[in-house]
């Protein structure tokens, strides 16, 4: 909502559209929540995967519905305090404004998922098999409620 999309049409020709940045910006968390609202607002059905620790599909979900303050999310986990050492932008201001986006936009009705995974940088073989299945099953979601473009 804050940042202007110029070709927006470009994008709605794809199913699926992956963003990677460096972590940290103001810029693109504020890119990714304009591109979702735009795409949305039309019918599309977004499943926004974030690079956080799966344990918190749960209070993201609570969070983007509203049950949860900002309060509460950023008290609630670990990975919303960390020490500055350790901060590397994925819990970062800019993402927590992404979120509260998230939560305006469906409070309008827009059909936007948020959805926790470590896969992306977990060595481990079993966690990056996750990430497969999840789009998997929103493929499929998504194929029987609306239409892709």
């Amino acid at each position: 909502m804050r940042t202007d999309i110029g070709n927006i049409a470009l994008l709605r020709k794809h199913r699926m559209i992956v963003f990677g940045e460096v972590h940290g910006t103001n810029e693109v968390p504020e890119l990714i929540s304009a591109v979702t609202y735009e795409l949305a607002k039309e019918g599309a059905r977004i499943l926004m995967a974030l690079e956080s620790p799966d344990l918190l599909n749960g209070e993201l979900a609570d969070f983007v519905a509203g049950t949860t303050s900002d309060d509460q999310v950023l008290a609630g986990d670990a990975f919303w305090n960390r020490p500055l050492a350790w901060q590397d932008g994925r819990s970062s201001r800019a993402m927590l404004r992404l979120l509260q986006d998230v939560r305006v936009y469906r409070n309008r009705g827009l059909t936007i998922d948020p959805a926790a995974s470590t896969a992306s940088y977990v060595r481990h073989e079993s966690a990056k098999r996750r990430w497969p299945s999840i789009f998997a099953r929103w493929s499929t979601t998504c194929r029987t409620t609306t239409s892709w473009r």
